[in-house]
């Protein structure tokens, strides 16, 4: 325990502290690392003390040291400490082990406090080693310092970049646009426009970082009106979801156009042809495909050629029932033209007897009135009744018949969408003229099927079928004058045919003449994103800058001189050769009404009843007089101006002149306008207006309730166009598609009631004579109602059938 170093020396030194000294020892020893020692004298290693564990004693220590922070002594007799190894930490002091290092951090060799995962990485792990282990945040995905898990970018954000720290990261959609509920997304890609949105530039966000949404509305034709489905988020503009009854040019076109025929554009999300019907094909899938071959399109259902059997029997068949149907016609004509002239020759036989002073047109006037009390025979009388409610009812028919070829051009030339039922109306009363597009003319020719061939077919066929049927009538009048005693049927048939030749023009005269004007419509394709491409309106398929448009162009301009002023000009001289005879009756008839208001008047002012009565009756017997002898004067008339005059009185003789006039302006003028316009519409309106004014001026029919019934077909046209106001806009408005029928029904309704007398005397008709014998009209009449009431019972027991199921 004690120890010395020198010579010669008398004492020992005590041991120190952290030594031991073995006898004899000339200097200390030191305690061994991991023992140490605070008592002095100590005697050997023996008596050093180890160190406990979580301390460390290196060599000659007189005290143990606890280890520090990040370090640890498991066991005894440790000479120094050890580190916490990787993925491991302990911040205590002594501490015998290291803690395993926890989520969200790292620990290197000897960590005291772990190390947290930087912002951008996280760690859902243990014991990481170092930084490089935690797991980078994907992109989509963003982790704050420490984190245990990466978070993913809100709905209606993304974020292109890996290691983002915060949410900031995550880039908001643009507005209007959406990720549909979808969060984490990684690319602009993921933001689609929102409902009733669509996408219009899907390249621009890549270089801008914008979504480019626009309002699906923007690319409507009419704004108020549904034309896209954008129901759904994730509207682009190459694939933008149509509804039926829409079409766009192609996946770059930025407005959507209604189709002429809705029930051809089916909708759906993709442009051009692709969108349209079966069949169908072309701008607003207006035209027919060529493959397989379809015939029809142009306002037309596209119908399959292989589905129309033989198309050369069935224009042969068409053709041979038109000429069938003429030849009837022909035939009924000459039987009611023969009985006609048989009465009329009757009753001048009877005038004539009656009075042997008379002059043949007093005759014509006695007979009249004769006939009138029953001195012809029954069925010459029924004849003549039928007769006379024939030329009634004729002006009726032909105030409606003019109605008809007015309105059924007005939705096509103003470009009006009506209510659905409305429309049906409308193109059953086109069926007034003579439709030929229904004919598989494209079966046979493919190149036919166009707006040329019709146009041609439709000028040319009644053109030549006048010029044929004058030719017959000049050669008929001229055979009768060359014989004396030629036979009546000759000149039977001339009058005839000049009626039908008046007729056909009368026909097809406002929708020959609507499609001389629509050769002259264009339409231009050039809205935002079409290729601009101008074709005629009524044929897309012919533009109006390729060589067969142009090669019509002469042609056109001669129909135009023809029909729409030659027709009108043709009617102005035949009444200008006349003007004299017209004048003469005008005179007559003005005459004859004056003089029967002053005798009603002298009549009136008349001492006594009995006085009255007689004055009365005296002169309604000198006015029908008057009336007949100007009947008989105007039935001298040429055929055509006694049709040209008809039922007009004849002040106003040139009134039909107006007619023709009125429906140019109604139905073709306006096609100079851009369709729909307000220009367009605001010129159809001041025309009804100012026609209507005419009507209420000169009241020009010797009928009363025709100048009614006139006006009323007038007001019909007026409202159609101010309707269009609400129906362009919205098509299947409760009011318009209730009231519009009805307006329409107005006039029909009152001819029926200016005729209910019609009943009456179409039943009188179906009475047997004095022989018992019932006349062939009577039987035709019973024949259509005996049909007519199976047919009800029919379909009743039918009805009642499926009720019963």
């Amino acid at each position: 325990g004690t120890w010395q170093n020198d010579e010669g020396a008398t004492k020992c030194d005590a041991c120190p502290r952290g030594s031991f000294c073995p006898r004899g020892a000339s200097a200390p020893l030191p305690c061994k690392e991991g023992s140490h020692s605070s008592a002095t004298n100590l005697q050997s290693a023996a008596r050093c003390v180890p160190t406990d564990p979580g301390s460390f004693a290196p060599t000659g220590s007189t005290v143990q040291t606890a280890c520090a922070a990040g370090t640890i002594a498991p066991m005894q007799s440790m000479s120094k400490c050890e580190q916490c190894s990787v993925g491991t930490w302990q911040n205590d002091e002594g501490a015998t082990k290291c803690a395993g290092c926890p989520r969200g951090s790292f620990c290197p060799r000897g960590t005291v406090v772990p190390l947290s995962c930087e912002g951008g990485s996280f760690s859902n792990k243990t014991n990481l080693a170092s930084a490089t282990q935690c797991t980078v945040a994907a992109p989509g995905h963003f982790s704050q310092t420490a984190s245990v898990e990466q978070r993913r970018c809100r709905p209606d954000t993304y974020n292109p970049d890996s290691g983002q720290s915060s949410d900031v990261a995550c880039v908001s959609c643009s507005r209007n646009s959406t990720t549909n509920g979808r969060d984490g997304q990684t690319s602009i890609s993921a933001c689609i426009c929102i409902p009733e949105f669509f996408e219009q530039n899907m390249s621009s966000k890549w270089d801008t970082g914008k979504i480019d949404c626009r309002p699906c509305i923007d690319v409507h034709e009419t704004s108020t009106i549904a034309m896209t489905n954008c129901s759904a988020a994730g509207a682009t503009l190459n694939r933008l979801p149509l509804l039926s009854g829409n079409w766009r040019q192609s996946a770059s076109s930025r407005i959507v156009r209604a189709c002429d025929d809705q029930s051809v554009c089916v909708g759906g999300d993709e442009p051009g042809d692709a969108s349209c019907a079966t069949g169908h094909s072309g701008p607003l899938c207006d035209l027919c495909k060529r493959e397989p071959l379809y015939y029809g399109g142009r306002g037309n259902e596209c119908k399959p050629c292989s589905e129309a059997g033989d198309p050369t029997m069935t224009i042969a068949v068409a053709i041979s029932g038109t000429v069938s149907a003429f030849v009837m016609i022909v035939a009924l004509g000459m039987f009611f033209k023969r009985r006609a002239l048989r009465v009329l020759t009757d009753m001048v036989q009877v005038a004539a007897s009656t009075s042997n002073k008379k002059t043949s047109v007093e005759a014509v006037e006695i007979a009249f009135a004769e006939e009138c009390r029953t001195q012809a025979t029954s069925k010459d009388m029924r004849l003549g009744r039928l007769l006379e409610l024939a030329g009634r009812l004729g002006v009726k028919a032909r105030i409606l018949i003019s109605l008809a070829q007015v309105l059924s051009q007005v939705a096509t030339t103003y470009d009006i969408t009506f209510p659905e039922l409305y429309n049906d109306v409308l193109s059953t009363m086109g069926r007034v003229s003579v439709p030929i597009k229904f004919l598989p003319f494209g079966c046979i020719v493919p190149t036919l099927d166009n707006f040329m061939f019709d146009l041609v077919l439709q000028t040319a066929t009644p053109l030549l079928l006048m010029l044929v049927l004058e030719l017959i009538n000049k050669v008929l009048k001229a055979r009768n004058r060359r014989h004396s005693a030629g036979k009546p049927a000759g000149l039977i048939v001339a009058d005839l045919l000049a009626d039908i030749n008046f007729f056909i023009g009368f026909i097809v005269y406002p929708s020959v003449s609507t499609a001389i004007f629509m050769f002259f419509m264009e339409e231009t394709f050039d809205g935002p994103g079409e290729d601009g491409l101008t074709v005629m309106r009524y044929d897309r398929s012919i533009e109006t800058a390729s060589s067969l448009y142009t090669a019509f162009v002469p042609y056109a301009l001669v129909m135009l001189v023809v029909y729409p002023i030659g027709l009108p000009l043709q009617y102005a001289l035949l009444l200008f050769r006349n003007r004299d005879e017209l004048r003469e009756l005008r005179h007559m008839e003005m005459t004859i009404e004056a003089e029967f208001a002053l005798a009603k008047l002298d009549a009136e002012a008349a001492d006594g009843e009995e006085q009255v009565a007689e004055m009365m009756r005296k002169a309604e017997d000198a006015h029908d007089q008057r009336r007949a002898k100007y009947a008989a004067l105007r039935a001298k008339l040429p055929t055509v101006l006694k049709k040209l005059t008809a039922g007009y009185e004849l002040r106003c003789y040139w009134f039909e002149i107006f007619e023709c006039g009125r429906k140019i302006a109604l139905v073709c003028l306006p096609v100079f306008f851009s369709p729909g316009s307000s220009g367009q519409l605001i010129l159809g309106l001041v025309i009804c207006f100012l026609t209507s004014c005419m009507y209420c001026t000169f009241s020009p029919y010797e009928n009363p309730a025709d100048d009614v019934l006139a006006s009323m077909a007038q007001l019909s046209i007026f409202f159609s166009l101010v309707a269009s106001i609400v129906t362009n806009a919205y098509p299947d408005d409760p009011v318009m598609s209730t009231l519009l029928p009805l307006f329409l029904a107005v006039p029909i309704s009152l001819m029926v009631h200016f005729e209910v007398k019609l009943l009456d005397k179409m039943k009188e008709l179906t009475q047997p004579d004095d022989e018992g014998n019932v006349p062939h009209i009577g039987r035709a009449i019973l024949y259509v109602r005996n049909m007519a009431t199976k047919t009800i019972d029919v379909r009743n027991m039918a009805t009642k059938t499926i009720d019963e199921s």
